[in-house]
């Protein structure tokens, strides 16, 4: 199965009818988005995960900084060891108010 991923943004070139095989790594060096392993450990959380970048958020800057957010959020769960069926409103809730230092409360929620 692969993916169309329509991300456009300023330093990349535009992607809306690239396919991309369920599952494959992108290196850094490549144009293409990775998914976060929190989300791609099997096709229907993946394939769910991009669906909603894609049909639920229009505008490109948005969508970047969404995508930006959820890798966030994905890191901190993947250094804690937490797999997407352990993610719960509590687990979202901790994320949230962690004291960040870095971020603003607003970039966080």
């Amino acid at each position: 199965m692969s993916f169309m991923f329509p991300f456009h943004s300023p330093t990349l070139p535009p992607m809306s009818s690239t396919p991309i095989p369920a599952g494959t790594a992108i290196g850094p060096a490549s144009p293409l988005p990775e998914t976060p392993a929190l989300f791609g450990h099997n096709t229907h959380t993946e394939r769910r995960f991009w669906e909603f970048f894609t049909a639920h958020i229009r505008n490109p800057n948005t969508r970047l900084a969404y995508l930006a957010a959820v890798r966030r959020f994905a890191a901190w769960c993947g250094h804690r060891g937490l797999t997407i069926e352990q993610v719960e409103p509590v687990v979202i809730a901790a994320y949230i108010e962690q004291p960040t230092g870095a971020l603003a409360p607003a970039s966080v929620k």
